[in-house]
């Protein structure tokens, strides 16, 4: 089911969502020709162009991704590694987007905890987790990622945040097929599909993934990830 509508909404997202930024560079190269702007407007316009094309960027790294997931081979891709090494990784990443913002990005991962699967798909999703949390935040809000072990089988990683949460009918609609996207804090844009992608990469990876959200005090995305054994080497995120 979720495979199915995820090709129906690529055939618009393709078709429309993508299209949109690639319109709004093109207008703003077309206004360099254009003597009647001056060069403090076109500078005002740049961060607006600049945001469109990041979270494009975002959301075609984890689109090809989730395409190359769903090959033969991807079932045999899992590995031990520290989870530490991935977060690490993406916080470092969006630091400064979340500072811009106003909003305290904080890593509580211990160095030591370490999982067994597929590495770049638990990437993805956490990256998807902290975008996210970070779009649906603003001034003085925190924006933590922490991990700790469910049982002897699985870890449970968690992305939390004190932003403006969700109302029930947007939690019941989160993981399924009518999916609408919200404007973030600083409206900034969205697909809609990023979950959806998460939940299929989090399953392929033996896991679960559910949320906790009560509207204006925040949400917390929660997953599992199958417990690894003791490397000696550290992960080298691609």
């Amino acid at each position: 089911m979720i495979l199915m509508f995820l090709k129906d909404r690529l055939i618009s997202v393709l078709a429309h969502d993508l299209r949109a930024p690639l319109s709004t560079l093109r207008g703003l190269f077309s206004l360099l020709q254009d003597d009647t702007i001056s060069h403090e407007q076109m500078l005002d316009m740049i961060p607006n162009v600049l945001k469109k094309l990041e979270y494009t960027s975002d959301f075609l790294d984890t689109l090809l991704f989730w395409i190359n997931s769903q090959m033969e081979n991807f079932e045999n891709s899992a590995k031990s590694f520290y989870i530490k090494d991935i977060v690490a990784y993406e916080t470092e990443n969006y630091y400064e987007q979340a500072a811009l913002k106003g909003i305290n990005l904080v890593d509580n991962v211990p160095g030591d905890v370490i999982a067994s699967a597929d590495p770049n798909s638990i990437r993805i999703v956490i990256r998807n987790l902290i975008t996210n949390a970070i779009k649906f935040s603003g001034q003085n809000d925190t924006v933590e990622i922490n991990v700790w072990k469910k049982d002897g089988q699985n870890h449970i990683i968690s992305v939390k945040d004190t932003g403006t949460g969700m109302s029930d009918e947007q939690l019941n609609k989160l993981f399924k097929s009518k999916v609408n996207s919200k404007a973030g804090t600083h409206n900034e844009s969205g697909t809609g599909m990023g979950m959806l992608f998460c939940k299929d990469l989090v399953e392929k990876c033996s896991g679960k993934i559910w949320v906790t959200s009560k509207q204006g005090h925040g949400t917390e995305f929660s997953f599992t990830v199958p417990v690894g054994v003791i490397s000696k080497t550290r992960l080298e995120v691609a």
